[in-house]
């Protein structure tokens, strides 16, 4: 896919995994929308990017735990066209799903995490057909591909975005468009500090941890080569498979030994 001369929307773009696709983008010639919460950050990011590559990159803050921005931001982008939606923006809470976060608090993170890259796909989707070109990415994860006790809505969250995006992808055969889910396992992110800074280093005994440029790299060159979803690396590609073939109720308790409330690790 040529990216050059294309706007490239970025949700969660001010850090992570988001600002490291930003950057492959920015760095294959791409002009760039990023949207977060903290204006600060985002200022901070599009001007490194600006400053590394050469290319324009604004910015947008906005909570999109909100409906209210979530129809802002896709009202302003809806006319701009942009040929590439990376939604990557997503928060998780480690805990017992009782003992977690209040009723109010769950709705903003499943909002956060699925119905707002829905409802951005459904706002810039249809541009995208009618040009007959362009690129949807999903945020997903290992998650994806079993039940996540201790992170029961986030891990859901995640398998919504693999449904999704498969789904799209065959809806979407033959109009130019790709779509495509990325499910990296443990990356090394802020992300963590959401959960109580639980250490991502705990699951190396399993698949090891990636950095968010690789992720990124390795991503665009799965959406390249045409895939439906990409898991990035051996282990947690392997790992991802063989889950498959276990039954379910193997694997939540498997899960939920994995992923046990205990201390260290």
């Amino acid at each position: 896919m040529l990216y050059r001369g294309k706007t490239a929307l970025v949700t969660g773009g001010s850090s992570g995994i988001g600002l490291e696709f930003a950057r492959a983008l920015a760095g294959r010639g791409a002009s760039l929308v990023l949207v977060a919460r903290s204006e600060e950050r985002l200022r901070c990011a599009a001007a490194g990017i600006e400053s590394e590559y050469g290319v324009g990159v604004e910015t947008m803050a906005a909570d999109l735990s909100e409906k209210a921005s979530v129809v802002r931001v896709g009202d302003a982008l809806a006319g701009r066209e942009p040929g590439v939606l990376v939604n990557n923006a997503g928060n998780g809470h480690y805990g017992r799903f009782v003992e977690g976060p209040g009723a109010e608090e769950v709705w903003d993170e499943v909002s956060l995490n699925v119905a707002s890259a829905a409802a951005l796909t459904r706002a810039l989707l249809p541009g995208m057909i009618r040009r007959g070109e362009g690129a949807v990415i999903n945020l997903s994860s290992t998650a994806a591909f079993q039940p996540v006790p201790y992170m029961a809505a986030y891990g859901a969250g995640k398998a919504f975005m693999l449904s999704f995006s498969e789904a799209l992808w065959a809806e979407c055969r033959g109009t130019g468009v790709r779509v495509m889910a990325v499910c990296p396992g443990a990356v090394e992110t802020g992300f963590w500090s959401d959960w109580g800074g639980r250490d991502p280093r705990r699951y190396n005994y399993l698949t090891g941890i990636s950095r968010p440029e690789q992720i990124a790299e390795a991503g665009l060159s799965a959406l390249d080569s045409g895939k439906v979803s990409f898991v990035p690396g051996v282990r947690d590609r392997i790992l991802a498979r063989s889950i498959a073939l276990a039954p379910r109720p193997f694997v939540a308790r498997a899960s939920e030994w994995v992923n046990r409330l205990k201390p260290g690790r």
